[in-house]
């Protein structure tokens, strides 16, 4: 479990990047990390990596590490991949010898699953791949980590349609009990039936943190020709207007999280 006690941080005392946000993220959970570009979330998520250090609050793993220690078993729980990962003279080999001994768990049979589900030759110079193979091996090594907490930002940018089904699949192979996995992305599609939990960042503030089953329970998500008085949210598409309402009876429909982060960030919800 990651505790996050009342975290703030700027660079500029009056312009707060990250405003007092407090909350719990459960292990055995994959949570989507939504927000307009310059909302918060990759500051978010380089707090929650050690990679910031918070001007207020705290951050702690399972109740013991707190990230303002920066201890050794603080950094041993944790792997983040930037949405631009730093490229590498080393050849993969050698990448793999020098890093994966900083991750007790690391496993290498997985690295080379993901490498040949992704097609990337293993002695591979890393700086010679492009982006989106670099992208690839980045999210190889880093699912490979079996760290509790991983942090992935924009990790299906540079991916083409058939990588992003490989990596969806590697995820979810590697998701268990133990683990806590946090996707910020504007790609939602991507990812969104991976997802258990909703994180929407506004201005620094968390506006939405809950449960995809609780959001079901409170609205329910369709299609209609013809607008009424009792949809709490809409958006045109080609042939009709897609639509939020209040799930008064109950109904069981598929969550559109870009239709409910629409509505958030236009205050209907």
């Amino acid at each position: 479990m990651i505790t996050i006690n009342n975290l703030g941080f700027y660079y500029k005392k009056e312009k707060p990047i990250v405003k007092s946000i407090s909350t719990q993220l459960q292990s055995g959970k994959i949570y989507g990390l939504l927000g307009l570009n310059g909302e918060g979330k990759t500051t978010l998520l380089k707090l929650l990596a050690g990679l910031l250090f918070p001007k207020t609050g705290v951050i702690t793993i399972d109740n013991k590490f707190p990230s303002t220690e920066r201890s050794k078993e603080y950094f041993e729980q944790l792997y983040m991949v930037p949405d631009q990962p730093t490229s590498s003279a080393l050849h993969i080999p050698e990448f793999i010898k020098i890093y994966s001994i900083f991750y007790k768990d690391f496993s290498h049979q997985l690295f080379e699953e993901a490498l040949i589900a992704f097609n990337i030759a293993p002695k591979s110079k890393i700086k010679s791949l492009s982006f989106g193979q670099q992208k690839k091996f980045h999210l190889a090594f880093a699912l490979a980590t079996n760290t509790k907490l991983l942090l992935l930002d924009e990790p299906t940018n540079g991916l083409d349609i058939p990588s992003k089904a490989i990596f969806r699949k590697l995820l979810a192979k590697v998701t268990d009990d133990e683990k806590i996995i946090i996707i910020s992305t504007h790609l939602v599609h991507d990812i969104e039936n991976l997802i258990d939990h909703v994180l929407i960042i506004k201005e620094g503030l968390l506006v939405l943190d809950s449960n995809i089953n609780a959001i079901l329970q409170l609205y329910s998500f369709g299609y209609t020709s013809m607008l009424t008085d009792d949809i709490l949210y809409s958006e045109k598409s080609i042939a009709n207007y897609k639509t939020i309402r209040h799930n008064q009876d109950n109904r069981e429909t598929a969550i559109d999280i870009e239709l409910l982060f629409n509505a958030i960030q236009d205050q209907k919800l």
